[in-house]
């Protein structure tokens, strides 16, 4: 699995301002690319969910189920969406698939992570 942040370099200041949600949250975009044939799981923490979402789903949650397609031409699936944040976070994201989970740490905007 691998993410691939669309629209901002994760470590840099969070500028320009995105434009927040009702509950606060500022969405960045980071497509979610996934071997053809697999299954993964990401999941926010739950210390870390009053301050960040998962945007792949309609709406938004904090965990989501990704299955890629069996087969296609270039061996990856393509999930559209992202992570909206309430203000700078050293965000720890969990990843789940066959059988074994890692932790990320996403660095928005904070200083060390």
């Amino acid at each position: 699995m691998t993410l691939a942040s669309l629209d901002y370099d994760f470590g840099d200041p969070l500028e320009p301002p995105r434009d927040a949600d009702a509950t606060g949250h500022r969405p960045y975009k980071i497509a979610l690319l996934l071997r053809a044939g697999t299954e993964a799981t990401v999941t926010i923490p739950a210390a870390y969910r009053d301050r960040a979402k998962l945007t792949y789903s309609p709406g938004s949650d904090h965990s989501v189920r990704f299955v890629a397609c069996p087969t296609s031409p270039d061996g990856d699936s393509d999930f559209a969406g992202g992570i909206a944040i309430r203000g700078p976070v050293c965000l720890p994201v969990d990843i789940t698939s066959a059988g074994r989970t890692w932790r990320l740490q996403l660095e928005f905007g904070a200083d060390v992570c």
